[in-house]
């Protein structure tokens, strides 16, 4: 991953990964329940003009794990909201406490 930015959930730290530069509207991966962010943009990404981020859900890859749990649909959603959010006022925080530049709004899904 060529770059990863702390956003902050709650008490949760979120790792949010930049892929791959572009021009243009960004891409926000999302990985499955158990899993983690890919460490490279996927090949059927290659097409996608714009940026590629990658986001570790609460309790998942780079991202904090919470005491006690805390995996139900509402808080892994919010964690997308968070990152969507972080990404259009650009709040998200480099690891080493620094700010990052964020681009305008990012989209999931699969291009088609």
């Amino acid at each position: 991953m060529s770059s990863t930015v702390r956003l902050q959930h709650n008490r949760i730290g979120l790792a949010l990964h930049r892929l791959r530069d572009g021009e243009g509207q960004p891409l926000l991966l999302l990985h499955g329940l158990g899993e983690q962010s890919p460490e490279v943009a996927p090949g059927w990404t290659s097409s996608w003009k714009g940026a590629v981020f990658a986001l570790d859900f609460t309790g998942h890859g780079a991202s904090d794990v919470p005491r006690g749990g805390g995996y139900t649909a509402e808080t892994l959603m919010a964690d997308v909201d968070v990152a969507l959010d972080g990404r259009r006022r650009g709040r998200a925080d480099r690891r080493d406490g620094s700010r990052a530049q964020a681009d305008p709004g990012c989209v999931g899904g699969h291009p088609r």
